[in-house]
């Protein structure tokens, strides 16, 4: 019997906002003033970075959605971050190929003391000036970068300790194209007002 006054108290105040002209077809629409945040945890998320690099990781986010450069890190089990991506949404780049270029030549002289000197080669299938790094900071580790744009942003998507270079190249190529993908069907984006 105690649920027959709650179906009526439900039923009733259903009946009256129906009455009254409420139905989500005229709900209120969302705040066009509220602003789309590109955000890298939501540009490529854990399960799909997960499944790209072919063990579990969570995406932590380094940054706030508001800094101009929104950083991810991805970790595994052991809290280890086996792959990052950054993505520098500000804007400032009316040369894309001289940025990645300068990126280059800049990675060269930061590691230039590292066990092997890094090396790039141009990164296919991606924008013009776009780049792998084979980067080896000591005899026990590898990392392997990819630079690159979309939409104006530029990433650089890093490897740590892949199983060998060429896994490491396809690993972040991969990445970046669910970044790609995520900026373009708009699941990159976070809504602030």
């Amino acid at each position: 019997m105690t649920r027959l006054p709650r179906l009526l108290t439900y039923t009733l105040a259903a009946s009256t906002l129906l009455a009254a002209g409420c139905s989500p077809d005229s709900a209120p629409s969302p705040d066009a003033a509220a602003k789309k945040t590109l955000t890298a945890c939501l540009a490529a998320g854990g399960d799909a970075v997960s499944a790209i690099l072919g063990t579990p990781v969570e995406a932590n986010r380094m940054s706030a959605d508001s800094a101009p450069v929104s950083i991810c890190a991805y970790k595994d089990a052991k809290n280890v971050t086996v792959a990052l991506l950054k993505i520098d949404k500000s804007g400032k780049y009316t040369d894309q190929a001289g940025a990645l270029a300068e990126d280059q030549k800049n990675e060269k002289n930061l590691f230039s003391g590292n066990i092997k000197q890094p090396k790039y080669h141009p990164a296919d299938g991606f924008m013009a000036g776009s780049f792998f790094g084979d980067i080896t900071p000591r005899f026990d580790a590898l990392e392997v970068e990819l630079g690159t744009f979309e939409s104006g942003n530029k990433l650089l998507v890093v490897i740590n300790n892949p199983k060998d270079f060429d896994t490491g190249e396809k690993q972040a190529a991969d990445i970046a194209h669910k970044v790609f993908e995520n900026i373009q069907n708009g699941t990159a984006y976070t809504t602030t007002e």
